[in-house]
């Protein structure tokens, strides 16, 4: 993995969440669903391999990226699941208890995530690494319609 549990909370979480709450699952699961494509397959496989070769876009973009990615996969948990025979969040203190600030929470979340995918795909794009490969945008057929192309 690109990244520990504690680093995810360290770089994503304001409030205070428990390491064992950041599965190593989830970590990789985002990994494998956001870094791995933003990074093309044969960048992916160098950087996972070689980190140390990569110092500035681990530290700078893809730690921070995957970071957000990941509390976007857990933060629902985070408020629903119980912590012994208590919430993880207080729920008469926690504003997080409405649903509309919640799923707001959730989509700001994908969103601070998706801006640093951005960014970081950006750099790789600046520093030429000779691995990564743009992807193929998708050809234009035309208009489909009832089935058939026109």
């Amino acid at each position: 993995m690109l990244i520990t549990n504690e680093e995810v909370i360290s770089i994503a979480f304001v409030s205070a969440v428990e390491a064992v709450n950041i599965k190593d699952s989830v970590i990789m699961n985002a990994q494998l669903t956001y870094i791995k494509p933003a990074l093309s397959l044969p960048l992916y496989i160098v950087v996972e391999s070689s980190p140390e070769s990569y110092p500035e876009l681990i530290t700078q973009y893809l730690k921070p990226c995957l970071s957000y990615y990941v509390k976007y996969l857990v933060y629902s948990t985070l408020f629903i699941e119980k912590s012994g025979s208590i919430g993880l969040i207080d729920p008469i203190y926690s504003v997080t208890n409405f649903t509309e600030i919640r799923q707001a929470s959730i989509q700001d979340s994908l969103s601070i995530a998706q801006n640093f995918e951005k960014a970081m795909v950006d750099y790789i794009i600046l520093q030429s690494y000779p691995e990564y490969q743009p992807p193929i945008p998708p050809v234009e057929t035309g208009r489909l319609k009832c089935g058939f192309y026109i």
